[in-house]
């Protein structure tokens, strides 16, 4: 079950309010939306697994998706600076808004579409695995933007978060796309028996023998 704790995971804290950083990550950016759309896609697809091992790790790839936009979200209250209201850029009243021309947003970053699957695992760890690596260097290119120590922190324990997620989701992929028994009859590729005829659990026996027609009529020759 999911349960909620009131603390951070890390203080959020910078050096000054920013306002035009937090334009840069509420606009160009999409502020917290391009996370919680890959939670919602997390979590979704967790409910349509059955495996109960990678039901819980896209769960708890979810989970932390929204952790890490609890911090982003902490962080643009900070950057804008003005109050701890839910900020409307619609209905703004701070003097800073009149200032600060809108940016023209002519490439903004969307999510990514996911395609229905029909419940295929693999197919939906490649999609996620793309999309954490996209999203990595996207707050790559936030630290690069944005000149704040404290914002760097929120950044980078995100990215170490996303790069945990990469290596989950090469470990499912690995073990998805790995057959369950390559053709050795049930030992590994690099056994040195593999491939042996004489070895394996063919039809569930315990290591049978194969003997070809020749040995056959050989036993039952009456000569011998």
């Amino acid at each position: 079950m999911i349960t909620y704790e009131k603390d951070l995971p890390i203080s959020v804290t910078i050096e000054r309010p920013d306002f035009k950083s937090y334009l840069l990550l509420d606009r160009e950016f999409q502020g917290t939306r391009l996370g919680l759309m890959s939670a919602m896609a997390y979590i979704r697809d967790s409910f349509m697994i059955n495996n109960d091992d990678f039901r819980f790790m896209y769960m708890q790839m979810g989970v932390k998706e929204i952790t890490h936009m609890e911090l982003l979200a902490k962080l643009l209250h900070l950057m804008h600076g003005s109050d701890d209201r839910y900020y409307d850029e619609d209905n703004d009243d701070t003097p800073a808004h009149e200032m600060i021309p809108p940016l023209q947003e002519k490439d903004p970053i969307k999510p990514m579409e996911q395609e229905h699957v029909n419940n295929d695992i693999t197919a939906a760890t490649m999609f996620h695995l793309e999309d954490e690596e996209r999203q990595i260097r996207i707050y790559q290119e936030l630290c690069a933007k944005v000149n704040d120590q404290g914002a760097h922190q929120v950044f980078n324990y995100i990215i170490e978060g996303k790069k945990e997620n990469v290596k989950l989701l090469k470990g499912i992929l690995n073990t998805c796309t790995e057959p369950n028994e390559i053709k050795d009859f049930g030992l590994g590729y690099d056994s040195e028996n593999a491939f042996s005829y004489n070895s394996g659990n063919y039809f569930d026996k315990p290591n049978p023998e194969f003997i070809n027609p020749s040995q056959l009529e050989s036993l039952h020759d009456p000569n011998k």
